[in-house]
């Protein structure tokens, strides 16, 4: 698993792609919360010195690289017949999901890390009233988060040899169990607050309960916690628990390769 891991940080530090990333990701978020008027989320205009900004958007920009950068990780293998070769040498299967896996959350890792600046700004801005539980708070359910879309892209990557697809399908799961069940939460409630418009007295219990089971299997509902400094044992499982499976399921894609 070791040399699996150097294999692929060195691939990834030795290319243009991981730098490219690494800015796209920094020059956005500078961009965003520290430049760009409303809407976006700019610190300076929202009044407030916190990060709570930081960690929403970061959700969303994440969604959209951490694809990128699982699509080639196990497709280009299997396009250049190497997964068949890793797969003769006595390796677990399991060993290389993990090593690929934690290539790729140490390149996220390296890439936040940088936004540590951002501690510093707020503290100067509110004359070092800073709540440091709250940011710890949501910088490990921003770690946990990347855990998750990282496992989904894995998987993704190893359904095809070809990185586009993965990246296309990733996307669309990712989109599909946030941004889409977010979009469907809404409607459900407009319906229902359209039902009850004029009578406060009925209730539609079929409606709160499909909006409870779509707010317990969202990324984005069970993410909010996390970035206003709410710690809940019950979304660090989800996100652990729906990362372990698709982890698992990715293994059990390439031993089909043997």
């Amino acid at each position: 698993m070791n040399s699996i891991i150097k294999k692929e940080l060195k691939k990834i530090f030795n290319s243009l792609e991981g730098y490219i990333l690494a800015i796209v990701f920094l020059l956005t978020n500078g961009l965003a919360l520290w430049v760009l008027p409303y809407p976006a989320p700019n610190i300076f205009e929202g009044g407030f010195a916190s990060l709570d900004e930081f960690f929403k958007l970061n959700s969303l920009i994440l969604l959209f690289l951490t694809p990128v950068i699982t699509m080639g990780m196990i497709a280009e293998e299997r396009k250049t017949n190497t997964l068949e070769l890793l797969l003769t040498k006595p390796i677990n299967p399991l060993s290389i999901i993990i090593g690929k896996f934690i290539s790729c959350f140490i390149l996220i890792i390296t890439m936040i890390i940088p936004t540590i600046i951002y501690i510093i700004c707020i503290y100067k801005l509110s004359n070092g009233r800073v709540d440091t539980g709250a940011i710890l708070c949501g910088y490990f359910g921003l770690l946990v988060l990347c855990f998750t879309y990282i496992s989904i892209g894995l998987f993704c990557s190893s359904l095809t040899k070809k990185q586009l697809i993965a990246f296309i399908v990733a996307l669309c799961i990712l989109m599909t169990i946030s941004i889409g069940l977010d979009f469907l939460i809404q409607i459900i409630s407009n319906i229902e607050n359209t039902l009850i418009e004029g009578d406060y007295q009925k209730s539609y219990p079929i409606l709160d309960f499909t909006q409870i089971i779509l707010k317990k299997i969202s990324l984005t509902e069970n993410y909010k916690p996390f970035t206003i400094g709410i710690l809940d044992f019950k979304n660090v499982f989800y996100f652990i628990s729906i990362g372990l499976m698709f982890l698992l399921i990715s293994t059990q894609n390439i031993k089909q390769r043997r």
